[in-house]
């Protein structure tokens, strides 16, 4: 599953401050992906370079939202059973991409969750109003999430949903894929440092202007004013969160939130209360913060260590698990949590 545009890192702990010139602009603000996204391009940010880093946003946004009627997703879902769709190599690429996290996980991550997001209305979360859909609405939307039915062919770029009502959701991996198109954009203006903030999802691009690592923040994941829980240091990567905490309701004495089960249909429950992923790519990240989460804390840090992969998982005991590569690069700032070797 995914994060459907969730800012659910927290906050940026930048120490150091940029001299700028009335012509510079060090930030900017806008809406884009459904969410809200933050650029900071310091002493280096120009209107030019804002117009082409949000131009490229709203590109892949018009390429592969869900909610947009026009875009190459929505034709491949409302084509679904029927005929095979002709997409840019931007789209086909983050499906082909999808599938292989799909394949290796065992559909712990599985872009075609589509029919269950939409079932359990995840982009609307409303405590008051939202209720659980039934067992058999629920097993019959969970049997549309066969991804192997999912037919790419490379020579045509084209994508087909064998069945009628499959659908496909790229909310778990499309900012991860966007935020590395900003990347490329960076590097092309020869921009040495910035900070990306794709509605939580973070890329700290190059290092602090003297050269330092960067040190970022974790959100608490049960008190979303408090200040951040754990410190990371990093140079150059993205920096994902997938977490139970901000897409949610409780009925029943039970937290129903937006990962969910794609064997089950409903919320993963497994003591998991975030998972945090550090990567040099941010579509890896942001694929594998959701496919770490979905396996749990053994399996989740049993992968991490096998594949050496940067991740933070935190439990409902406020526990702390870092993998083997990340262990020395992170600082527990709240005493309430323990980090368990």
């Amino acid at each position: 599953m995914q994060k459907f545009t969730l800012a659910i890192i927290g906050i940026l702990c930048i120490s150091f401050f940029m001299s700028c010139t009335p012509s510079t602009i060090p930030q900017k603000t806008q809406t884009a992906l459904n969410t809200v996204c933050t650029i900071q391009l310091f002493e280096y940010g120009t209107e030019k370079i804002y117009k082409q880093l949000f131009g490229r946003l709203d590109e892949i946004e018009q390429l592969m939202s869900v909610t947009i009627p026009s875009s190459e997703i929505a034709h491949i879902n409302k084509a679904a059973g029927d005929f095979p769709v002709k997409v840019s190599k931007d789209t086909f690429n983050v499906i082909e991409t999808s599938l292989s996290f799909a394949e290796e996980s065992s559909s712990a991550f599985n872009p075609a969750m589509g029919p269950l997001v939409s079932l359990w209305n995840i982009t609307g979360f409303n405590p008051l109003e939202d209720s659980i859909p039934s067992s058999q609405k629920i097993q019959d939307s969970l049997s549309k999430t066969d991804y192997t039915k999912i037919i790419l062919n490379k020579d045509a770029e084209t994508v087909f949903l064998q069945e009628e009502g499959m659908a496909l959701d790229l909310g778990g991996i499309a900012k991860g894929w966007a935020a590395d198109e900003l990347m490329i954009i960076l590097e092309e203006n020869k921009i040495p440092y910035a900070i990306v903030n794709l509605g939580g999802n973070i890329y700290a691009y190059g290092s602090k202007g003297n050269g330092e690592a960067w040190n970022i923040g974790i959100k608490n994941p049960f008190d979303s004013n408090a200040p951040p829980v754990i410190k990371i240091e990093t140079y150059s990567a993205s920096i994902v969160t997938s977490g139970v905490y901000e897409r949610f309701f409780i009925k029943d004495g039970v937290m129903h939130h937006h990962i969910l089960d794609s064997a089950t249909g409903y919320s993963v429950q497994n003591g998991l209360v975030s998972v945090t992923i550090v990567d040099p790519s941010s579509m890896t990240a942001d694929a594998l913060s959701t496919l770490v989460f979905a396996l749990g804390r053994e399996k989740g840090l049993s992968y991490m260590n096998e594949k050496k992969i940067k991740g933070i998982l935190i439990t409902k005991d406020y526990e702390v698990y870092a993998s083997d590569v990340l262990r020395g690069s992170i600082e527990i700032l709240d005493p309430s949590f323990s980090l368990i070797n």
